[in-house]
C-alpha cells in the first residue's frame, strides 16, 4: 500500500514511525502476525467473525511473543467502529466477494469510519470479465467435491485433481478459457485450506471494478492504485498503447477498460480516504534515504535481449537503463543513486526531477528497492520467533509457506525444499522433519529415481547445505529471515 501510493504520486502515512493497521476479516491471523513481526513499532488489530480463527490467532501471536497485535471476534454488521479508534492502514482481503450485500454495504461504512483522512485501504475481490470463465470451473469443483468425503480441503483436492485430469484428456472448456485454466493451476498449487472458502462459497461473484470504485467513492474512499505495482505504469506492461488509450477516462471507466484489456478475474485495489494528497517530487523526497539495491548486471545485454523478446514494448531495455541498474547495485540509497545521475554518466535528461521520479517508480515496481545483503559466513539463526514457529509448524506442508521479512515489510514465500534446508541449517533434527513428512515421503527420490529412506534423506539434505549456504543464505540474510548468530551472543 505504501509503495503503490508513492508510485502513484500520493503521500502515504509513514511506516518508519508508529502507525495503526487494521485487518478486517483477518482469518487465523497469520498474515497480520507476519506484518506485525516486520513492524514492531506499529500497532495491529484483527477482527473476524469466526471464534476458532480468533483463538488460533491469539495463540500463535502469544507463542511468537508479539506484543503489538490484538484480535477481536465480531461480525462487521454488529461491531462498533468507535471502540477501535482511527487507523492509517486497513486491509479487507479474501472476503468482499463472498459476503452478502448487507455486509458489503456495512463493510464500506465501517472502514470509512475507522480509517483516518489520508489513510489507505486494500480491498481484493473477484472481478469481471475474467470471473465469467472461473464460475463454470467453480461449479464443477463444487459438484465433484460434493461427491467426495472428508473435509472441505480434502474435497477440493480430490475435485481439483479430477478436473485437471479432464483438462489433460482434452476437455475443450480449458482450451478456450485460459483464466479458468490458470485458476485450476493455482488451486492445485496453493494450500487447499486457502482456496476452499472461495471455490465452495455460493455467495462468490465477480463484480465490475467500476461499480466497486463508485460504491467506495460514496463513502469518501477514492481509488488510488493497483496493488500490482507494475500495473500502475503502462510502460511496464506488454500493452502500453492500449492502457494509454484510456488514461484520461474517469477512474471507474478507466479501470473497467483495464480489466477488459487484461481479462482480469481478481482485483487488488488500493483506496485513499479523502482526496489524493500529491506533492511534486514526493517520491524522490520519500526515497532519499531508502536503501536501494539491484543485482549487478541485472540488465545485462543478454537479459535486455530476453526482456525485449518477451515484452517488445517494454521501454526499460536500453543501454542507459543498464547503467542505471548497475549504479543502483552499488549506490546504497536512492539519494546516492540520484546524485550519480546528476553527476553524469547517464543521459543527462535522466537527472531531471520528472525523470528521477519515473526511474524510481520503475525500479520500485520491479521490486529492486531493498538493502544490500548482510555479510557473514558463520552460523545463522532464524530472525524471529514467529518465523521459527512457522518453520516448525508447517514443515510437513508441500505448499510454499510465508515468512516475515522486515526488509520486504511483508511475507516471503519459501518452498518446501528451502524450508528443509533451513531446518538442517539451524540445527533442527532432520529425522524429526522426515517423520513430519509422512504423507509425502514417497515423493523424495535420488538421482536414479529411487525412493529415499530416512537415512538417505538426512544425508541428501546435509550434502546440499553447503550449496544452500553459498547461494540462498545471503538472500535470506538480506531479507532478515536469517541473521548472523554472533549478533545475539
Amino acid at each position: 500500500m505504501f509503495t503503490a501510493a508513492l508510485v502513484c504520486g500520493a503521500v502515504p502515512p509513514p511506516i518508519d514511525q508508529p502507525f495503526r493497521y487494521l485487518d478486517l476479516a483477518c482469518g487465523n491471523g497469520l498474515t497480520l502476525a507476519i506484518i506485525a513481526d516486520a513492524y514492531p513499532h506499529a500497532e495491529f488489530v484483527g477482527i473476524d467473525i469466526n471464534p476458532d480463527h480468533i483463538n488460533r490467532a491469539k495463540e500463535r501471536s502469544q507463542q511468537a511473543g508479539l506484543t503489538n497485535i490484538a484480535f477481536f471476534e465480531g461480525d462487521v454488521q454488529d461491531v462498533d467502529a468507535n471502540q477501535f479508534g482511527q487507523f492509517d492502514y486497513c486491509a479487507v482481503s479474501g472476503v468482499y466477494s463472498w459476503i452478502d450485500k448487507a455486509r458489503r454495504d456495512k463493510t464500506r461504512i465501517f472502514i470509512s469510519d475507522v480509517v483516518r483522512r489520508g489513510g489507505l485501504v486494500y480491498l481484493d475481490y473477484s472481478s469481471q470479465p475474467g470471473m465469467a470463465q472461473a464460475a463454470p470451473l467453480y461449479r464443477l469443483l463444487r459438484d465433484v467435491g460434493d461427491a467426495q468425503s472428508g473435509s472441505s480441503a480434502e474435497k477440493l483436492t480430490a475435485a481439483a485433481r479430477f478436473t485437471d485430469q479432464m483438462r489433460r484428456n482434452g476437455a475443450r472448456f480449458f482450451e478456450t478459457n485460459p483464466v479458468a485454466t490458470g485458476r485450476l493451476q493455482a488451486i492445485l498449487e496453493n494450500p487447499p485450506e486457502d482456496e476452499a472458502h472461495e471455490v465452495f462459497n455460493l455467495q462468490g461473484a465477480g463484480f465490475w471494478s467500476g461499480d466497486v470504485i463508485n460504491d467506495m467513492e460514496e463513502h469518501g474512499l477514492n481509488f488510488l492504485a493497483n496493488a500490482g505495482l507494475h500495473q500502475n505504469l503502462p510502460q511496464l506492461t506488454a500493452r502500453p498503447d492500449a492502457m494509454k488509450a484510456y488514461a484520461d477516462f474517469p477512474v471507474a471507466l478507466q479501470q473497467t477498460c483495464f480489466d477488459m484489456t487484461w481479462n482480469v478475474h481478481q482485483r487488488r485495489d488500493i483506496y485513499i480516504k479523502g482526496e489524493t494528497q500529491g506533492e511534486k517530487g514526493a517520491l524522490v523526497k520519500a526515497l532519499e534515504n531508502i536503501p536501494c539495491y539491484a543485482m549487478p548486471n541485472a540488465l545485462s545485454v543478454e537479459h535486455r535481449r530476453s526482456l525485449a523478446e518477451t515484452l517488445p514494448n517494454y521501454d526499460f531495455c536500453t543501454e542507459d537503463a543498464s547503467k542505471f541498474a548497475d549504479a543502483a547495485a552499488t549506490a546504497g540509497t536512492f539519494g546516492a543513486l540520484f546524485d550519480r545521475l546528476s553527476a553524469g554518466g547517464i543521459d543527462a535528461e535522466t537527472s531531471t526531477e520528472l525523470a528521477r521520479h519515473f526511474l524510481a517508480a520503475r525500479l520500485l515496481s520491479v521490486a529492486a528497492a531493498t538493502p544490500l545483503a548482510s555479510e557473514g559466513d558463520g552460523d545463522v539463526e532464524m530472525g524471529s520467533a514467529l518465523n521459527c514457529l512457522i518453520l516448525v509448524e508447517d514443515i510437513g506442508s508441500e505448499h510454499a509457506r510465508p515468512f516475515a521479512s522486515p526488509v520486504a515489510g511483508s511475507r516471503v514465500l519459501l518452498p518446501l525444499k528451502d524450508r528443509l534446508y533451513l531446518w538442517g541449517l539451524i540445527g533442527l533434527d532432520l529425522g524429526e522433519a522426515w517423520e513430519k513428512l509422512s504423507g509425502m515421503q514417497q515423493i523424495f527420490r535420488d538421482t536414479q529415481n529411487n525412493q529415499l529412506t530416512r537415512e538417505s534423506f538426512i544425508q541428501t539434505i546435509e550434502d546440499s547445505l553447503p550449496g544452500f549456504r553459498q547461494h540462498i543464505v545471503p538472500e535470506l540474510l538480506r531479507l532478515k529471515i536469517l541473521r548472523p548468530l554472533e549478533d545475539h551472543k
